[in-house]
C-alpha cells in the first residue's frame, strides 16, 4: 500500500513473507586433543514475516519513466525455529550434525533501502517497476547452535547472527 503525498514523495507499507536459505560452515580446530575439522551443513531454511514502513522518492525521466529511490524500516517477525540433522562422509569417518536456527525475540527490527525503475501506469495499461533492495537487522536478531558427532568425539558451537538480504524486485502497478 502506497500513499502519495507530494508529487515525487509516497510512504508506503504492507506484509512480505520471506523464506531464508542458511548453509552453515563450521571449522573447529582443538590443538591439545589434536581435532581438525571443518564441514558445511548444507541447508538450513526459516520464514519470516516483514511489515516494511518506506519513504519514497522519485525522479521523471519523461514518458512515464522514474528512478526510485525508497529508504525505511522493518518489523521482522519469525514465528517459529528451524531444526536439520543429518549425517556426512569424509573419506575415513562419519560426522552426525545438528543445525538449530532461532528468533533472538519475536520481533526485530531492519534498515531497508530500495532503488530502481519505475514505468508508469497509464489508463488501462499496467506499469512496473523492476529495482534492488537491501536490507539489514539492527543488532543480532538470530542465534545459531551446530551439533557435531562423531566415534571419536563431539563439537557443540553457537553463536549470532545478524540477518542481511539483497535481491532484485519485480512489481506490476496497477492504478
Amino acid at each position: 500500500m502506497q500513499y502519495r503525498f507530494k508529487e515525487n514523495w509516497t510512504f508506503g507499507t504492507g506484509l512480505l513473507w520471506l523464506r531464508n536459505n542458511y548453509s552453515i560452515e563450521y571449522n573447529y580446530q582443538n590443538d591439545t586433543l589434536g581435532l581438525s575439522s571443518f564441514d558445511t551443513i548444507p541447508l538450513l531454511r526459516s520464514s519470516a514475516y516483514r511489515i516494511p514502513f518506506l519513504a519514497e522518492t522519485r525522479v521523471p525521466l519523461g514518458l512515464g519513466y522514474f528512478v526510485t529511490a525508497a529508504a525505511g524500516i522493518g518489523l521482522d517477525l519469525m514465528p517459529s525455529d528451524a531444526f536439520v540433522n543429518g549425517s556426512t562422509y569424509d573419506g575415513i569417518n562419519t560426522r552426525d550434525y545438528e543445525a538449530y536456527l532461532g528468533r533472538v525475540r519475536w520481533l526485530s527490527m531492519s534498515m531497508m533501502t530500495e532503488l530502481g525503475l519505475e514505468k508508469e501506469p497509464n489508463g488501462e495499461n499496467p506499469g512496473w517497476y523492476i529495482g534492488v533492495y537491501w536490507s539489514s537487522a539492527l543488532g543480532n536478531s538470530i542465534w545459531v547452535e551446530q551439533v557435531i558427532e562423531s566415534n571419536q568425539y563431539r563439537i557443540v558451537n553457537n553463536g549470532f547472527l545478524n540477518s542481511t538480504l539483497a535481491g532484485l524486485e519485480f512489481r506490476i502497478l496497477l492504478k
